[in-house]
C-alpha cells in the first residue's frame, strides 16, 4: 500500500511539474504572441485573452482577440497589412495542412497567422464580435515537445 502511495504521488508531482512547464511555456508563447500584433490591431478591440492547451492533449497557445463588429472584417485586415501581414500564407507556413490562417507574418524568428471569424456571443451579453485567433504556424510546439526559437 505505501509503494502504491509513493507511486502516485510520484505521477502527481511529475503531472503537477508538467503542468507548469507548459504553463510557463504559454506564457512566453502568448507574450510573443501579443508583440506581434501590437501595431495591427484596431482601436475598437473589446479584448484579448490569453489560450494555451495546458489542460488537455493540445498543445500550443493562442490568443483570441474580440474587436467590434461595428468594424468591418476588411478594416481589420487592411489594418494588419499595413503592419506587414500577408495574405500570401502558404508561402510562410511550416506546419503544413494541419494550420492555416487569413494572413501570416514572420516575427522574432516564428511565423504567426491570424484567422477572423464572426463570433456569435460573448461573455457579458454584449453580442456579435470578430474573434481574430493568433497562433504560430511554424509546427514547433506538438506532441513531440517544445521545440520553438526566438525571444521570450
Amino acid at each position: 500500500m505505501a509503494l502504491l502511495l509513493g507511486v502516485l504521488t510520484a505521477c502527481a508531482s511529475e503531472s503537477q511539474s508538467g503542468a507548469q512547464s507548459c504553463l510557463d511555456l504559454a506564457k512566453k508563447e502568448n507574450n510573443i504572441l501579443r508583440k506581434s500584433i501590437e501595431k495591427s490591431l484596431p482601436r475598437e478591440v473589446i479584448s484579448i485573452d490569453d489560450m494555451n492547451g495546458c489542460d488537455s492533449s493540445n498543445n500550443g497557445a493562442w490568443l483570441s482577440v474580440n474587436v467590434n463588429i461595428g468594424v468591418s472584417k476588411e478594416e481589420i485586415i487592411e489594418g494588419f497589412e499595413k503592419a506587414g501581414w500577408s495574405s500570401n500564407v502558404k508561402s510562410l507556413n511550416k506546419c503544413g495542412d494541419f494550420c492555416s490562417a487569413d494572413l501570416a507574418k514572420k516575427a522574432a524568428n516564428r511565423v504567426i497567422g491570424i484567422s477572423i471569424s464572426e463570433n456569435k456571443a460573448i461573455e457579458g451579453g454584449r453580442g456579435n464580435v470578430w474573434e481574430v485567433i493568433v497562433s504560430s504556424l511554424d509546427g514547433c510546439w506538438d506532441d513531440n515537445g517544445y521545440r520553438c526559437d526566438g525571444p521570450s
